[in-house]
């Protein structure tokens, strides 16, 4: 019950009636078999995925309850405000996917707490301020995206510490200085924007 609780609190406070899809959502069916949502064998939820299906509002920080979540998608849609601390620091969350959202704030300095998050698609908000050194703490990361936003200052040196890191895209922001020697370190990197 409270699972589905949570579910239906983020559906009204994430404007539910307006989602392009969503079948099943307060039904008596199993929130298992709600649009967009997958649970595990014991139904609890796993993954989250609204992406393209005109969401909007704020993200809800009672998503940060559910302790089973793995992933959350919800890019392409019409997503304002900051990013909820809670949700950086999920303690099972692997993939957080919010690009290409109305976003702003900065990435909460949180991050370097968000020890099992591989994915991070925050490219195309209009986020700003400077890139957190605690980023660097997130040594999970496969792929960090924080393209076409408004960061500004310097690339910090700790970003160097992402040895995980595939993909890392921060093109299309308002950096200034050098590239951080470090980011030569990365050896498991097949690209970077």
């Amino acid at each position: 019950l409270y699972q589905r609780f949570i579910l239906a609190l983020t559906y009204i406070k994430m404007n539910g009636t307006s989602w392009d899809s969503q079948n099943l959502w307060l039904s008596e069916d199993s929130e298992c078999t709600w649009y967009g949502l997958q649970c595990q064998e014991d139904f609890r939820l796993n993954n989250i995925a609204l992406d393209i299906n005109n969401v909007h509002g704020s993200i809800p920080t009672e998503i940060s309850r559910l302790e089973s979540l793995r992933t959350l998608l919800l890019t392409r849609n019409l997503l304002s405000g900051t990013i909820p601390t809670e949700i950086i620091t999920m303690p099972n969350l692997e993939h957080l996917l919010l690009d290409s959202n109305s976003l702003i704030g900065s990435i909460p300095y949180e991050i370097g707490l968000a020890t099992n998050l591989k994915t991070l698609r925050l490219g195309t908000n209009f986020l700003f301020g400077t890139l957190t050194s605690e980023i660097g703490k997130a040594t999970a990361l496969e792929e960090l995206n924080i393209g076409f936003n408004e960061f500004w200052r310097g690339i910090p040196t700790e970003i160097g510490l992402l040895t995980n890191i595939r993909l890392l895209v921060m093109e299309d922001n308002r950096f200034s200085g050098t590239l951080p020697t470090q980011l030569g370190s990365l050896g498991h990197i097949e690209h970077l924007y």
